[in-house]
């Protein structure tokens, strides 16, 4: 069901890979790596409360996991979280130091941050 999850979600078919990931997990499997394509597939459907729970749940399961803080940090930025963002992507980065997509994510964030920030703040 885990490699099913996998070639849905290649293929962009992520409510279908949602389930599969859910069939997998249903048998019992403890996976880190299910939880979080799980999440993978909930950020893509726009559901990115629901993806941080499965993200919650591979970091529980395999602590320190640096594409999982990236992944993270998407589902905070997509919820327009931009400093919870900031922070997961750093603690990627920190993990493994050349995650490139960590890095292109935090400095789009930053971008996104800054453009917030100056529209916003107060004067």
């Amino acid at each position: 069901h885990f490699n099913r999850g996998n070639a849905l979600t290649s293929l962009q078919r992520y409510q279908e890979a949602l389930a599969a990931y859910d069939t997998a997990l249903s048998l019992g499997i403890a996976s880190a790596e299910i939880h979080n394509a799980r999440g993978v597939a909930l950020c893509r459907l726009g559901q990115s409360d629901a993806a941080l729970d499965s993200f919650a749940a591979a970091l529980a399961i395999k602590p320190g996991w640096a594409e999982v803080h990236g992944n993270r940090g998407f589902a905070l930025q997509n919820m327009q979280r931009y400093a919870e963002a900031l922070a997961e992507y750093d603690q990627a980065i920190g993990l493994s130091p050349d995650y490139t997509e960590a890095q292109f994510n935090k400095r789009f964030n930053s971008s996104v941050m800054s453009r917030w920030w100056r529209r916003w703040a107060p004067e």
